[in-house]
């Protein structure tokens, strides 16, 4: 958006034209992601015209998909607050339908599209849900929230456990 707003004033336009034209397009890329349902969205222009296409990386649910699973609507809106308050840095547990678990890591919330990406252990893409997609999930138990407590201080009280354990042994003996 910098560049093209340089671009917009070497070419003479004011800073006030520039910034509704940016406020325009930030619109109307909203609406594109929106209407696509997907978070990349190419347009192209050229002499024939121009050409948008976007690319359906993530399946789009509503709150009905969301609210058949959960029987009060208010408890619908607390599962939201409580995946919403989820810092970037959070650990989770997805269960996949074959069974395996994942360990991934909340790395980023779109602003635009307010897709939650979800990260492994080595930085790779585990996940992409939607606020809803996450609720849901909750309920059916596919996705549990991991214990904030640093894997440091986890190591260390399970060190201190086994060593009092061992301990407490070897006084008996």
């Amino acid at each position: 958006a910098r560049a093209l707003a340089k671009g917009l004033g070497k070419v003479g336009y004011q800073q006030s034209e520039i910034d509704r034209i940016l406020e325009q397009l930030g619109k109307i890329h909203q609406a594109l992601l929106r209407d696509s349902g997907s978070d990349r969205v190419l347009v192209e222009v050229d002499a024939a015209g121009i050409t948008i296409s976007g690319e359906s990386l993530f399946e789009q649910v509503d709150l009905e998909e969301a609210t058949e699973t959960v029987d009060d609507e208010r408890d619908l809106g607390e599962l939201l607050d409580r995946v919403r308050a989820w810092p970037t840095g959070k650990w989770v547990l997805f269960r996949r339908d074959r069974g395996d678990e994942v360990r991934a890591k909340l790395s980023w919330i779109s602003p635009i599209t307010g897709q939650y990406l979800f990260v492994d252990q080595r930085g790779l893409r585990a996940a992409e849900k939607s606020l809803k997609e996450l609720a849901r999930d909750l309920v059916e138990h596919k996705i549990e929230p991991l214990d904030d407590t640093s894997i440091v201080t986890r190591a260390m009280t399970g060190i201190d456990e086994r060593l009092r354990r061992d301990l407490a042994a070897a006084t008996v003996h």
